[in-house]
């Protein structure tokens, strides 16, 4: 693109662009508030940058923004309440950055968000709010390695998903039934959490189902013998004694064995994944 260095100001004269990719160009500095003015702005990415500061308060303006990407930058500072202006969004990218706070109950107006809502790999904090139910036709979320609290009984809302990542939080409570009304789901990572009690049985009505990780957790328990018949080529609990001889999980079908200690080892035929106790 030829662009390097930090973004002008006078960008917000760009009044009638449509599509603006700048992605590992050496940008610097912050996104200028003026972006606002970019009222016809539907595509918007500047990935791999070293973007600083915090997301102006004026992307709110940009009504028919279907793709936002900032990942892999600096960015700090919190999600402005004002990204309920986005209405038409359908891709929210910010993974990677330094973004603080709780995430805003705003964000429940982002109901055209279908593809992909990505904050992985941030510093959020708190619960999230109950308004990301309203994200009714989302498909994947990540919120890998933030310290996100509270329950998931919410984000198991949302029937469309097939991808889900939240792990490396701090979530608690447990897996709730209503896992199993995510017929779609393929992917699930709940590892290195803090989560209790049994995995639902419902969990063996989801067919679409590949891969489930939740070891580094405090299940305890027997994995559902529904479960077991879906025969996942990844499936990843704690059912790995700990050197006091402790067991969370009993799981015969597990793939991979872990315990709180994230140590984990190969399931079938117990081939050494890596050494624990060494």
């Amino acid at each position: 693109s030829g662009l390097d260095g930090p973004i002008p100001s006078s960008i917000g004269n760009l009044g009638k662009l449509e599509l603006l990719h700048a992605q590992g160009t050496f940008l610097t500095g912050t996104l200028p508030s003026t972006v606002g003015k970019m009222l016809s702005l539907k595509d918007l990415r500047l990935a791999h940058n070293s973007l600083t500061g915090a997301i102006p308060a004026s992307i709110g303006n940009l009504s028919k923004l279907e793709h936002l990407s900032l990942s892999s930058n600096n960015i700090n500072g919190t999600l402005p309440d004002s990204i309920r202006g986005l209405v038409s969004l359908k891709k929210l990218i910010l993974d990677f950055n330094a973004i603080m706070g709780q995430i805003p109950s705003s964000i429940g107006h982002l109901e055209q968000l279908t593809a992909l809502l990505d904050l992985t790999e941030n510093k959020l904090t708190g619960e999230v709010p109950s308004a990301v139910g309203h994200l009714s036709k989302l498909e994947e979320l990540s919120l890998h390695s933030n310290k996100l609290s509270g329950t998931v009984t919410t984000l198991f809302n949302l029937t469309q998903l097939e991808f889900v990542d939240l792990g490396r939080n701090l979530f608690q409570g447990s897996i709730p039934s209503n896992i199993g009304a995510l017929t779609k789901l393929e992917q699930i990572d709940l590892s290195n959490n803090r989560l209790t009690g049994t995995l639902p049985s419902q969990m063996g009505g989801l067919m679409q189902l590949v891969s489930f990780q939740a070891g580094g957790n405090f299940l305890t328990g027997s994995i559902p013998q529904s479960l077991c018949l879906l025969d996942l080529p990844l499936l990843v609990v704690d059912c790995l004694g700990t050197d006091l001889g402790t067991v969370n999980v009993q799981c015969v079908c597990c793939t991979s064995c872990c315990n709180e200690n994230f140590c984990c080892e190969l399931n079938k035929q117990r081939q050494i994944l890596f050494n624990c106790y060494s």
